[in-house]
Formats: structure tokens, C-alpha cells, sequence
């Protein structure tokens, strides 16, 4: 026997020592080993202190009238004698308190008093912690009837440090035998039942479903531990007997009582660990749908017509008893299964599950996530109309564009750090959320040396440029798009004539350039809109027109510009030349006209200037008026074959500058026409080079490099072209630029499967073989002979091709939902179930059906079997105990903290025989648990196990008087979500269980925080708030859902609050109410408070034993009203009134005082309850008897850790009743 603890025979020494006066506390400090523990290992609570008065060692004394404790098993001890020691000085008396550690349970041993022998109850200490340990008296309680006089009798017990080993070693040393407790129950137990219980509870009558006869024999009792337990229920509240029966006496009923505390703790340590029954147990509906989710990865709802489930066991509807199958309830999973099969996506490499059951919904599905993935690399734009005239008709679509003020904005904001190496361009890009390919080859080509006239401009800009510059610069390199790029209609893509790209480039290079300005006249016509005005600084009468020629950024060597033939024309009349006009006038110059710069002669109404020049002109409007100035523009064939110029003819006196201006080149389709497009091309600030010069050949090279890293756009978005009224193009891809850019091998290969799938689902080889023959039958402008010449043949092919990859795709489908099953059924399949699956689907396509229909009858066969509607496990066969596989014990672990299957982590762990490998599998055990309590879908947690302990459950769907509170209705679904968000951080961030109670957060959106009185919360956004306690809330008592939920439609019910402390925050089981109680009105009558209505109705004696239990607990929150609102006054005006004294004589106000009591007083029996509630959960049954000492581990090993939550769970983890199956007496049946 280890060394702190005694032996029973040396205990009954001391005892014997006691009772016969010869007991000397220098033995105990001699004798006793120096360690000891203020909580003992059994779990007892710790007894009060009584007074009495006895001689020094011995001698008579006088008995405490009561005394009594509830110890950690959850044991009243009652109807015990106190007895104290005043002989003894009170220094001594703690010392013996603090040595002498007492155990309960010590009943069948004896202390022998001046004239009679006492059977002795289970005896307990005070917590030295707790209230009043500082007028701490040692006592000991014992049982017996007819006592004149007491002899001190000291039970010396169990002596326990904090950490003794496995908890079964506690239980083993002074448990009560049961040879005792049959002798006992033979001598007294029996006579008392035959003469005060069977006239209720005999075989025959059965009241309240309790039959006490048939325990005629001691081993009878052992079978039906369940109820001795409702025994004890019913002494505690009094029930039993019945009033008009005949009593028993005080001293007969203590002795019932305690012979049922001895024989149900004797009994919890002989069945302690014990697994539990072994139930065949159904998913219930929430563990179906979310296991559907998960097998799925879509959120469907499939349970939604299933017939609502009752609660059981513990209160939770995942209790294995109450999961009963119907035939009605089978038909709804059969129709459940063809639903969900439904949802089912064959795909040529794999199959998936989408939301919607069409192709329609398919095929919007993978276009978004195709738009979704070029969203996450560029801007979305709607680009214009292709058609003049046809705006209405059809646009370009959406283009996904390059966000390059945002890469800029990097280069700029870290060019010192990237320049020095002391960051790197991933790092950079990560934290900026871009793609680090493109930003790298910015910043590579921004930090070049090489020559780009377009670039080098960017450069030298950006070297000096700030991180706010970004939008300037990004600016002027888009202005570049228009010269560049331009986008073309892609709906007929494919016919004679159309173009081949959606994005095309164009050039801004060119020859020659034609030149025109329209010139008002001098009255003009209000008809007659004329493009140029008069500048206001020119005379009235004169027209002022300029001719400027630029040099193109590469300096003005060879730009020598030729003005050919510059006249004024006009519809009917003759042209003027503008040398004549100007010669006409008596202006120099016109001597300008004829000649070269050099001094050569050129054709004598053409003009030769070298850029950068402004040929500025006065013309008298009288004669050019409604005339239109017509030139064309050319470098001089000679002198200027490599120069570069831009070009323009504009009203008035411009600025005359240098270098280079980005050009526009504006491409338009005159008509919609299906035969060819009819484009209309015009220029703006082109650059004018002469052909086959270095000079074009250089500008080339340059605009090609600006393309390559600046594209107008990366890719089409809009995938569905709309730029023509009726359409060949069902999908169009061009996302080249982005691939080139921005994305990976990986990523590439992610973009290609997502439109390999979007063809599949939308089946567009198929439907371009239909979408043709409809417009072949079509008739719009022009006859359509010839247009879609060659592309029947082509579209046909492309189907023929596309329905063989559908055949090969068909193994590829039946393979994953082979995978899918051992998925679904949480386990690997056998041989025999694999090829059951793979003949049943042989058979369907033997009968005649198609594969996609085939195979979504089989995947139905796999969401109906007993292996996915059930948690089979296998029982042993010739054991008591068996511990459970890897994978029966994975499943336990994801339902009880997921409510769901086994993720992928939880799954290779089974695989690999991690979860049972001796300590291994201990640290495995954990490693996953606290894995999955940080995980996400440890909400579900919150929802079906927190929510349903604190009863709110659907509460969003919880009813109101609309006229009392018309504001409930939007309030009710946040109310909800508070409590899931509050319990998911709790179990998240392995918070203390005392928060529960303790709290000063919670977790509001606008609406809610707004009915709080919190101000500054979005309304959408869900965010924690601290300070609740100061607005008189805090845990799970401030709740608006438990405080509404704990009421009626239009009033509060301190009743239900009351009940709701009592029963599920603390576990205390109330007798049932007395028939034809009166109802309480629904509304309160004037003048009264709602705590007052109830304070009459409770003064009826029928009522009263209840409500002063009950009630107290309400009226300490009567400051809410019906939806959880904090108030002052009730709705008639009247004060609230919180102050309310509780059975035990504590006096409490509001809240906060509940609060208080709870923590201080009546902390343990909270934890114990909260424990309980856990444990039922996570098994899925009832508690026994033999759970309670794992209850009590939990409690014990919270109290060391600071009642952090995850030591409750890992402790049920850890548990043998997790851990094992019990053995059934048959073979094992799966």
C-alpha cells in the first residue's frame, strides 16, 4: 500500500482509540504521514461545522440538528449527527482537521458508544477554501436511531495528496463490500420497502413506473441501479410516501437513504470505466446534413422534411435510444439520397457536387469560378459598344484589367528596400496581395538598362516618381492602351471573315496621314455643327489655323514634314489652295510654299517644315467659312526617310512642344453583319515614319515592348459573349496575357481544368452543332450563302470528339464514387462492398440507363446504406471491454466535436493505427483534438451541444407577441448567432468554464449591439465587445436568447428563469408539479408586477415546496423583460424589484448577485453539471452510475488547470467510456 495512504485495520484502530477515551493527537502526528490533501481523491464535499459540547477525550455531548452535504459524486449526505469537539482547544481542532482527511462510505464499519453500536455515514470536511473555512470545526456524522447518549467517534480515512495515480485506485481501497450491503438490505432495506413503498410500487401498480418488488434479493437490486437512483430522487423531494400513506420515522427514513448512497457509490466504483450499452445509433438529422456537407463540400440541406427529433438521455438528440427508424423516416432518406445524387458533377477527371441539380446551374457555377479566378488577379471593366449605332444592342463585355497603379504603388513605396535586397518580391507582393510574377518582372524591366523609347520615358519618370505618383504614372501608361490595342467582336467568331481575337493589336505607326478641319461660316446655319469653333482670341473675321508638326521623343534629326497640297474644299464649289489664299492675302507666307528647308524645290502648293514647327495661318472667314482645310501629312521622301513625327491640324495657336504623344487608334463596326464587319479605323496622334526605315523598325520594337508588359487587358471575363444579337461563340477563353504574366504551372494547369470542366457540364460541343443549324436557318441583312462555310463540319467534329471523352470519363466516375463511399461510410471498404457497388452499377447500365443516370442511382445506394445512416461499430465477442478501432474511434471523436465525419487529417491518422498505439495514440488522441478545436467547424459544438444545454435551439425560429414586441422578429436570428459565436470562442481559445457565468464579453452585430445599448457596431458586422457587466450582463444569464427564451409571449416567468438556474445550470431535479395547478394569466394586471403575480399564485401550499426553490432564482432577472431587455420599470410603471432571499438564506440583488452566489456558492455543483451534460453528449447516452467517477476526474483535473475548457474534453478523450465498447452477449454484428 503506497505510503499515504492507511489501512483499514489501522483506521479502525484509531476509531476504537476514540470511542474509548484513549485517543492522544500526538499519535496522529506521529502515526499519520505529514501529507495531505484538502480535496480528498473520492471527491467528497466538504462537510459543515456544528456545534455541540463533549468532554476533553470523551464523554457526552449534544447532536447539531442538521447536517448534511452533496459530495462530488453527486451524493446527498443527509440526516447525519453532527458532532464537534469544543473539548478540544481550537488550535488543536484545525490540526486535526487538516490531518485527518475523512472518506466517505466507511458506513459498514462500527464505533462503539457508551450504550449502542452506530453504523456510520459517509463523513466530509469543509473545503478550507471555500465560505467560512475560518470558523472551520472538525465533524464527524454519524448515523443511528435512539441515541440518548454520543460517544466521540473520529473516522480516520483515506489521506490523498493532489496527485494520486489512475483514478480507479481511489475507488479501490475502503469501497463498502457488497456482502455488507446485501446483509443489511435483507435485515432493514426490504421490510422498510414491503411496509412504506410496494403499496404504490409492487409489481402489480408500478406508480410512476417504479417497481420496488421485484427486488426481492440482493442481486435483483444490482440489476437496477436505475431505480435506486429515482429512490433517491423522490426521498430528496419528499415524494415518497406519499402524504395519506402511512411515514416512517425520521430515524427509518435516514436509514433507507443511506443505505442507497453506500450501495450506488459501491456500485459506481465496481462499474467504473464501463463503456456503456452498445447502441445501434442513427446520424441524427443535424449529424446528416452537416456529414452530407462535408462529404459533399456543398451546403445543402437535406434534412429539411425530415420529421423533427426528440431529445434524450442527457437532452441532446444524438442520444442512441432515441434514434429510432421508421418506415416513414426511411422514405425520406431513400428521397434524401436521390436528391442529393442530384447535386452530383461528372467531370472528365473526377467527379464534384454542386448547389444546384441542372446543367443551367452548372454551367453558372464553373463560370463564376472562372470569373472568380481572374478576379483574384485583375480589375473587372465594361468595355463599350463594337457597333455605331447599335449601343442598346450589344457591348464588348467585361474585361479583366491589369491593376497597375497597385503594382506601381509597390515599386515606389518599397524601391529602396527591393533595390538593397532587404526584402524580397515575394514578400512584398504577399503583403500587398499581388501576384509576385508580375510585380517582379515590373520592378526587373522598371530597373533595366536596355533601350525602349517608351520605357525609358517610364523610367526616368518613375526614378524620381513618389509612392503617391502611382495613379500619374499608371495613367500615362494606360493613355498608350488606345494607340495600342483594340478590342473586337468575338459572338461570330469563326465565320468568313470575322477577326481572330477578341484583343488585337494595332499600330499607331503610319506613312502618311490625311488631315481635316471643319471651318464655321460666318453666319452659320444653326443646322450646320461644325468640329472647330473660332478661338475667342481671334479676330471675328478671321479664321487662325495651325499646322504643327512634333519631333517623336527620338529628337528631330531627318523630320523633315511635307504638307501636301493643303486646301479648302467644299461639296459644289472649287478647292482653294492654301498658298493662294495666303498669297492672295499679301502674306510672306506663302513664300514658304515650293521649297525645302534646305533651299531644294518641292511641288509649289505643298509646304516643307522641320518638326518641331507651328505653321500658324489668318484666313478671312469671308472666303473659308463652311470650307473644310484637307492635307496629308508625310515625311519628306528624301531628307526624312528616318525621321519620326507626330502630327495635327487644330484651330487656333497651340503650345508648340516636343516629344512624344500617346497615340489613339479608334476601331468601330459601321453595322451588325453577320456576313463580314464593315470597320472604320481613324487616328489620333499616329507617328508617322516613313516604311521600311530603322526608324519604324525601332518604334516597332518599342511598342512591342510596352504590349508585352502592359496589355490593355489579361484576359476576356466575360467568357459569354453578348456583342451580337445573335451569337456563334457560346464561351470564349483568352486569357493568355494572364497565364504569360502572372500565373504559374500549377495555377495554368488550375485555369485549364476549370475550362475543360465548364465545356463538360455545359456539354458546348453538342450545343454548338445545334447553335449553328439555327443560324443557319436564319436570315437577317444579307444572304448567308457561303458564311459559315467549313465550321458545320468542324463543330460536328468537335462533338464527335467530345462524346468519346465522355466514355473515358466513365471509369474515372465509377472509381471516385468507390472512393466516395469509404468516405461516406467513415471506414475503408470491404472487397465484397466494392464490387456490390460496381455490379449494382453493371446491372443498371445492363438494364438500358446511361451512365450519368446509372451512376447517380448507385451513389443513392451509398447515402441509404445502414453504413452511412449509422455509427456501426463492432462489439467483441468473449470480453467484458474492447477497445475500439482506429477509425470507430476517429468517428467518435469528429461527431462529438464536429457532428460530423472524420476530416482528411483525422482519416490518415485511422489509416496509419495512430489514435490506439499505446502512448503514442494517447499523444495522437490529443494532438487531434486540440487540433479540431481550434478548427472552424468546432461552431457546430456551439450549436449542438451548447445551445441545446441552455435550451435555446431554434431559437430563431422562438415566437413573440407581435403587439408587446413587434421588434422581436429581426432580432431573434442575431440573438441566436450571439450565443453560437459565444461558445465557439470560448471553445476555440480554451477559455475557462467559469465564463460561462463570469463573462464581461460577448459577440454583437448593429442590431444587436444597438438593443444592448452598444454603441459604434456595423450593422452586418459581428464583432466581440468587452464591458458587459457594467451594462448589467456578462455569460450566459445575460444572454437576450436564455432570458427570452425563459419567458412568455407578452410577460416575463420568473417561474421558467427560475427552473431554467435550478434544473440545467445546476442539475437539481424538482419533484413534478401537482395536478390542476392554476394557469397564470398572460397579461399582468394592472398594478402588479410580474414578480408580484407570481408571488401570489406561489403562496398556494400546493405550489409553494417548488416555487421558494425556484422562484427566487427569477425575480433576481426580473430587470429583462420578455426579449431579454434590460429594464427599470414594468410595463405598468412600476419599480422593478430584484432583491430576493434564496432557500439556503443567501440574500441576492439582480444579476450580478446571482452570479455571485453561483461562483462563490454554488461553483461545483455548476462545473458538476456542465460536466455531465459534456460527457452525455460526447457518448451519445444516458449517464450511469458508473460515469460518475469519471465526473469526478473531470472536475478534479479542471480545478488544477483552471477549468479550462479542453481538459473536460480530453479527459472524455482519454476515458475508458470513449475509448472501449462493452461486449454484447452474442456475436458481433455489424
Amino acid at each position: 500500500m503506497p505510503d499515504h495512504l492507511l489501512s483499514g485495520d489501522r483506521v479502525m484502530q484509531l476509531v476504537e482509540q476514540l470511542s474509548a477515551g484513549t485517543f492522544d493527537e500526538k499519535i496522529v502526528d506521529e502515526q499519520l504521514p505529514p501529507r495531505s490533501h484538502r480535496v480528498d481523491r473520492l471527491g467528497l464535499a466538504w462537510g459543515r461545522p456544528c456545534g455541540g459540547s463533549v468532554n476533553r477525550y470523551c464523554g457526552s455531548g449534544t447532536a447539531s440538528q442538521k447536517s448534511s452535504s452533496v459530495d462530488r459524486h453527486g451524493f446527498l449526505l443527509s440526516g447525519g449527527v453532527g458532532v464537534s469537539l469544543p473539548g478540544f482547544r481550537q488550535q488543536q481542532q484545525q490540526r486535526l482537521a487538516r490531518q485527518l482527511a475523512v472518506c466517505g462510505c466507511l458506513g459498514n464499519h462500527t464505533a462503539v458508544g457508551w450504550r449502542s453500536t452506530y453504523p456510520l455515514a459517509a463523513v466530509s470536511r469543509r473545503d478550507p477554501d471555500g465560505p467560512g473555512a475560518r470558523d472551520m470545526k472538525f465533524s464527524v456524522w454519524l448515523v443511528g436511531r435512539g441515541c440518548r447518549r454520543l460517544t466521540i467517534a473520529m473516522i480516520v480515512a483515506v489521506l490523498v495528496v493532489s496527485d494520486l495515480p489512475e483514478t480507479s485506485r481511489s475507488f479501490a481501497g475502503d469501497a463498502v463490500p457488497f456482502a455488507r450491503l446485501d446483509a443489511q438490505f435483507k435485515k432493514s432495506i426490504r421490510p422498510l420497502l414491503g411496509r412504506y413503498c410496494l403499496g404504490c410500487h409492487s409489481t402489480q401498480k408500478k406508480v410512476g413506473e417504479l417497481d420496488l418488488e421485484q427486488f426481492t434479493t440482493f442481486a435483483a437490486v444490482r440489476k437496477g441501479t436505475k431505480s435506486w437512483l429515482k429512490v433517491v430522487e423522490m426521498l430528496d423531494n419528499g415524494e415518497m410516501p406519499p402524504k395519506k400513506s402511512a411515514q416512517p420515522t425520521a430515524a427509518q427514513r435516514k436509514t433507507l437513504r443511506n443505505w442507497v448512497e453506500r450501495y450506488l457509490f459501491a456500485e459506481a466504483v465496481a462499474r467504473a470505466g464501463d463503456p456503456g450499452p452498445v447502441v445501434l445509433r442513427r446520424l441524427n438529422n443535424a449529424e446528416y446534413t452537416y456529414t452530407i456537407r462535408d462529404l459533399t463540400g456543398v451546403d445543402l440541406d437535406p434534412a429539411r422534411e425530415f420529421p423533427s427529433e426528440g431529445a434524450g438521455g442527457e437532452g441532446f438528440t444524438n442520444t442512441g435510444n432515441s434514434l429510432v427508424m421508421s418506415p416513414a423516416l426511411l422514405r425520406k432518406y431513400l428521397d434524401a439520397g436521390h436528391e442529393i445524387a442530384g447535386h452530383a458533377v461528372l467531370l472528365p477527371t473526377r467527379i464534384d457536387f454542386s448547389p444546384g441539380n441542372s446543367r443551367r446551374d452548372w454551367t453558372d457555377e464553373w463560370l463564376e469560378k472562372i470569373r472568380a479566378f481572374y478576379r483574384q488577379h485583375t480589375t473587372v471593366k465594361r468595355l463599350g459598344t463594337p457597333y455605331k449605332g447599335y449601343e442598346r444592342m450589344a457591348h464588348l463585355g467585361n474585361a479583366g484589367l491589369l491593376p497597375l497603379e497597385k503594382y506601381l504603388a509597390a515599386t515606389l513605396a518599397e524601391r529602396k528596400s527591393l533595390g538593397q535586397g532587404s526584402k524580397a518580391i515575394a514578400t512584398v507582393a504577399a503583403r500587398r496581395g499581388l501576384n509576385a510574377k508580375y510585380l517582379g518582372l515590373l520592378w526587373s524591366r522598371l530597373n533595366a538598362d536596355d533601350r525602349s523609347l517608351l520605357l525609358d520615358d517610364l523610367r526616368a519618370r518613375w526614378r524620381t516618381a513618389k509612392p503617391q505618383d502611382a495613379a500619374k504614372l499608371a495613367s500615362d501608361v494606360i493613355a498608350w492602351h488606345r494607340g495600342l490595342w483594340t478590342f473586337s467582336s468575338i459572338g461570330l467568331l469563326g465565320r468568313k471573315g470575322s477577326r481572330s481575337r477578341w484583343l488585337e493589336k494595332v499600330s499607331p505607326l503610319l506613312s502618311e496621314q490625311e488631315l481635316r478641319l471643319k471651318i464655321p461660316v460666318v453666319k452659320p446655319d444653326p443646322k450646320d455643327k461644325p468640329k472647330t469653333k473660332p478661338p475667342k482670341d481671334q479676330p471675328a473675321k478671321l479664321v487662325v489655323i495651325s499646322l504643327v508638326a512634333r519631333d517623336a521623343g527620338d529628337g528631330n534629326q531627318h523630320d523633315d514634314v511635307l504638307w501636301q497640297k493643303p486646301r479648302l474644299v467644299a461639296k459644289g464649289k472649287p478647292d482653294l489652295l492654301l498658298r493662294d489664299i495666303l498669297k492672295s492675302a499679301g502674306s510672306e507666307q506663302a513664300s514658304h510654299f515650293g521649297k525645302h528647308p534646305d533651299g531644294t524645290a518641292i511641288d509649289e502648293s505643298s509646304l516643307c517644315v522641320r518638326a518641331p514647327s507651328r505653321f500658324t495661318v489668318r484666313l478671312p472667314l469671308e472666303i473659308v467659312g463652311g470650307r473644310e482645310l484637307v492635307m496629308t501629312a508625310m515625311l519628306h521622301p528624301k531628307t526624312g526617310s528616318e525621321g519620326s513625327v507626330q502630327v495635327d491640324l487644330v484651330a487656333g495657336t497651340p503650345k508648340l512642344t516636343s516629344g512624344l504623344k500617346p497615340s489613339e487608334v479608334k476601331v468601330t463596326l459601321s453595322r451588325v453583319n453577320i456576313g463580314a464587319d464593315e470597320r472604320v479605323v481613324s487616328y489620333r496622334n499616329p507617328i508617322l515614319v516613313a516604311p521600311k526605315s530603322q526608324a519604324r523598325c525601332r518604334f516597332e520594337a518599342a511598342l512591342d515592348d510596352h504590349r508585352r508588359l502592359f496589355p490593355a487587358a489579361l484576359c476576356y471575363s466575360q467568357i459569354v459573349p453578348v456583342d451580337e444579337p445573335l451569337t456563334l461563340t457560346l464561351f470564349y477563353r483568352e486569357d493568355d496575357h494572364l497565364a504569360r504574366l502572372m500565373l504559374d504551372k500549377s495555377q495554368q494547369a488550375q485555369l485549364d481544368q476549370l475550362w475543360d470542366e465548364l465545356r463538360c457540364v455545359s456539354r458546348e460541343p453538342f450545343r454548338m452543332v445545334d447553335v449553328l443549324d439555327s443560324l443557319l436557318e436564319t436570315t437577317i441583312d444579307h444572304p448567308q450563302e457561303g458564311v459559315f462555310e467549313g465550321l458545320e463540319k468542324t463543330f460536328k467534329k468537335r462533338a464527335a470528339a467530345f462524346r468519346q471523352g465522355l466514355v473515358k470519363s466513365e471509369p474515372v466516375h465509377l472509381n471516385a464514387l468507390i472512393r466516395l463511399a469509404a468516405r461516406a461510410w467513415r471506414r475503408p471498404l470491404a472487397a465484397e462492398e466494392e464490387d456490390d457497388l460496381r455490379g449494382l452499377y453493371r446491372r443498371l447500365r445492363a438494364l438500358g440507363l446511361p451512365h450519368e443516370k446509372a451512376f447517380r442511382m448507385t451513389l443513392a445506394r451509398v447515402l441509404v446504406a445502414s453504413s452511412f445512416l449509422y455509427r456501426l461499430e463492432e462489439s467483441p465477442v468473449g470480453k467484458k471491454y474492447a477497445a475500439v478501432t482506429d477509425w470507430e474511434l476517429a468517428n467518435r471523436l469528429s461527431y462529438f466535436l464536429w457532428s460530423s465525419m472524420p476530416d482528411a487529417s483525422l482519416r490518415r491518422a485511422a489509416v496509419a493505427g495512430s489514435l490506439t498505439d499505446g502512448q503514442g495514440g494517447v499523444e495522437e488522441l490529443l494532438r487531434q483534438t486540440r487540433r479540431m478545436l481550434r478548427d472552424d467547424r468546432v461552431k457546430r459544438l456551439a450549436t449542438e451541444f451548447a445551445c441545446k444545454w441552455i435550451h435555446v435551439q431554434d431559437f430563431s425560429l422562438e415566437q413573440k407577441s407581435g403587439k408587446h414586441f413587434p421588434e422581436f422578429r429581426g432580432l431573434r436570428g442575431d440573438m441566436h448567432e450571439e450565443v453560437i459565436r459565444f461558445f465557439t470562442d470560448l471553445f476555440q481559445h480554451d477559455r475557462s468554464l467559469l465564463s460561462l457565468l463570469e463573462a464581461d464579453h460577448t459577440f454583437v452585430n448593429g442590431r444587436l449591439g444597438q438593443f444592448y445599448g452598444i454603441p459604434g457596431v456595423k450593422e452586418k458586422q459581428w464583432r466581440r465587445v468587452d464591458g458587459m457587466r457594467q451594462r448589467g450582463r456578462g455569460g450566459i444569464l445575460g444572454f437576450a436568447s436564455t432570458l427570452a427564451k425563459q419567458s412568455g409571449a407578452s410577460r416575463t416567468s420568473p417561474i421558467l428563469r427560475g427552473n431554467w438556474v435550478s434544473e440545467v445550470l445546476l442539475g437539481e431535479k424538482l419533484p413534478r408539479p401537482p395536478k390542476n395547478v392554476p394557469q397564470l394569466d398572460d397579461e399582468v394586471p394592472k398594478g402588479l408586477t410580474e414578480r408580484q403575480l407570481i408571488e401570489r399564485h406561489s403562496k398556494d401550499p400546493a405550489c409553494a415546496k417548488c416555487h421558494s426553490r425556484i422562484d427566487p432564482f427569477g425575480f433576481a432577472l426580473e430587470h429583462f423583460d420578455a426579449i431579454g431587455r434590460h429594464r427599470q420599470k414594468s410595463g405598468e410603471g412600476v419599480a422593478i424589484d430584484t432583491k430576493t432571499t434564496l432557500p439556503d438564506g443567501t440574500q441576492i440583488d439582480g444579476l450580478a448577485g446571482l452570479r455571485d452566489y453561483l461562483l462563490e456558492r454554488r461553483r461545483d455543483q455548476f462545473l458538476r453539471q456542465f460536466c455531465r451534460k459534456l460527457l452525455g453528449y460526447s457518448l451519445g447516452r444516458e449517464l450511469q452510475l458508473s460515469d460518475r467517477p469519471l465526473v469526478d476526474e473531470m472536475l478534479r483535473r479542471l480545478a488544477k488547470t483552471g477549468f479550462r475548457f479542453s481538459v473536460a474534453v480530453e479527459t472524455i478523450v482519454l476515458s475508458q467510456q470513449f475509448r472501449m465498447i462493452r461486449a454484447t452477449p452474442t456475436a458481433a454484428a455489424r
